[in-house]
């Protein structure tokens, strides 16, 4: 566990265009991972919610997970861009993670 004050440690790492940037030794690997691991640590946790409706992890999780294999069927595959147009949503969160969840790049637009 890392206490404020303490400086987690670094490392040197090369990015897409040749560059050298230093980022942090024990970061997770994408957003999905770091989804997953809320998910798995606390599924009836309160995930998300707006004006309309509240979503637990879980619950998120399910809905992420089939908008995702619908997302496939119709032919999304990784490394595709979708485009998500939405209001600041509990959709939109579902959308967003549904998009990294099969490897496509989510590409928000301010409605």
């Amino acid at each position: 566990m890392i206490w404020p004050g303490d400086i987690p440690e670094v490392r040197h790492e090369q990015h897409y265009d040749g560059r050298i940037g230093r980022s942090y030794v024990d970061r997770p690997r994408d957003l999905g991972v770091m989804f997953r691991a809320a998910v798995a640590a606390n599924p009836r946790g309160e995930a998300v919610a707006d004006e309309r409706r509240c979503l637990t992890y879980g619950a998120l999780d399910r809905e992420v997970r089939a908008l995702a294999a619908a997302l496939a069927e119709r032919g999304v595959r990784q490394g595709d861009r979708i485009a998500v147009f939405l209001w600041n949503s509990v959709e939109f969160v579902v959308a967003f993670h549904a998009i990294q969840h099969i490897g496509a790049i989510g590409v928000p637009l301010n409605v």
